[in-house]
């Protein structure tokens, strides 16, 4: 696989791939990566390259002991609803699916409705909600599968060929089949990705595309029926939601995205500047004026057999208050912060790192107006701090990143006078104000 991947890059300049073939046995919770993800994560931060891979579906809908269907969802709590390997590589994108089969029918599937997660879809095998673990080992940020997308149903009968998702068929006298699974999800991902690379071909690094489509992502929004399940599993199950196509590939007046592409030394911080246009402060809004979506992401060279320092590199970013540089590098000073600080937390060192990292949150009118609508951005880097001499050595250069961050002005349609895009285009550059040394309690 790996050499199949390395000739059509370099023969035909690939830089999007989808793998759809999964080890047959789940994983285990919290067992580490394997060799074959190991590979695909290395040859993925070598290349600059982009695999968009399957969860692997739960094909067997009954109840192990055999006497009934899944009791969807409550099924996904069970370890038998793992994702399979490679799914968890970090460096490529995990894709799931929602029960949706991009039919226009009336949907009556197992999954209750169509924008739930599908009942083969599989969750996370890094439980957070196990008590056993050490609060220091937990990364709420360590999400897979990384999104969900269509990938079809079976009905209540356990069918696959009502709602699943309609594709060309191979068999002769047929010119569709209609099957459900993660095999459909993830090249529909994909494509998304290479529309957003042809519309954007100024992109150096691929990693960009998947903040962008991550950042485009929204919350997919479980009934009553997940009520059951902890918000963990919900999460654990549902990633970091469905991507909006529209949010990938595009801004308007009134949603604008752009992005940063940048790298940075460990032991450095970069600080931007956000400059907010004026006539927000005369808005007849207070609160929730503006939403706010940010995505980081890199790719790594992984540690081999070291489960905790796997990623071996650490990347935190956050939003702060107007104020100076140097207070934002002391992580005891919340007054600085204008929502919740670092989207994650170096202090103790003993947990996973996360090479992908999303916040959202909403500033209000009182936020611009006592920070003279300008915000900064905080961005800084270390090494893990269970690295040997020689992996310190390895790492210790210049690392690329790349940040997506999306506002959206948050008023109604009809009062709506000013372009937010043209605003903030005019008034800001987005060019580091300064890098400095952090020191060792951020």
């Amino acid at each position: 696989m790996i050499d199949a991947i390395r000739r059509a890059h370099e023969e035909y300049d690939v830089k999007i791939f989808v793998l759809t073939v999964t080890w047959v046995e789940h994983k285990l919770t919290h067992e580490q990566p394997s060799g074959y993800t190991y590979a695909l994560d290395q040859v993925a931060n070598e290349l600059d390259i982009l695999i968009f891979i399957s969860t692997g579906n739960r094909d067997n809908l009954f109840q192990p002991v055999g006497t009934g269907l899944l009791d969807y969802p409550n099924h996904f709590s069970d370890e038998l609803s793992n994702i399979k390997t490679p799914a968890d590589s970090m460096n490529n994108i995990s894709v799931g699916a929602v029960a949706d089969d991009l039919q226009e029918q009336e949907f009556e599937g197992f999954s209750i409705d169509e924008s739930y997660p599908a009942v083969y879809s599989r969750k996370n095998n890094l439980d957070w909600t196990d008590e056993s673990l050490k609060r220091t080992l937990v990364n709420l940020q360590l999400i897979k599968p990384d999104i969900l997308m269509p990938g079809g149903d079976f009905d209540k009968l356990t069918n696959e060929d009502i709602y699943g998702i309609q594709v060309l068929s191979s068999d002769v006298g047929s010119f569709y089949n209609k099957q459900p699974g993660t095999s459909y999800s993830a090249p529909l991902a994909a494509n998304l990705a290479a529309r957003m690379l042809k519309q954007y071909p100024s992109i150096t690094n691929m990693q960009t595309i998947k903040a962008l489509l991550i950042n485009s992502a929204k919350e997919i929004d479980l009934g009553p029926e997940f009520e059951s399940l902890p918000k963990r599993t919900r999460t654990a199950v549902s990633g970091r939601g469905r991507p909006k196509e529209n949010s990938a590939l595009y801004s308007d007046d009134h949603r604008v995205t752009f992005i940063i592409e940048g790298e940075i030394r460990p032991e450095k911080m970069e600080v931007f500047e956000l400059r907010l246009p004026d006539y927000l402060n005369a808005l007849y809004k207070d609160r929730s004026l503006l939403k706010v979506s940010a995505t980081l992401c890199f790719s790594f060279d992984p540690v081999p057999n070291n489960h905790l320092a796997y990623c071996p590199i650490h990347f935190a970013f956050g939003f702060f208050r107007n104020v100076p540089v140097e207070e934002i590098t002391n992580r005891k000073q919340k007054e600085v912060r204008l929502k919740e600080g670092w989207t994650e937390d170096y202090y103790f060192g003993d947990k996973i790192l996360s090479n992908t990292q999303k916040v959202n949150f909403v500033i209000s009118k009182p936020d611009l107006v006592s920070e003279d609508n300008l915000i900064r951005l905080g961005i800084h880097c270390r090494l893990h701090k269970h690295l040997d001499a020689d992996r310190i050595a390895i790492n210790n250069r210049l690392q690329p990143y790349s940040l997506a961050i999306s506002i959206e002005e948050n008023t109604l349609e009809e009062k709506r006078e000013h372009s937010l895009y043209d605003e903030l285009i005019a008034i800001n550059r987005l060019e580091a104000i300064g890098e400095i040394d952090i020191d060792l309690e951020v």
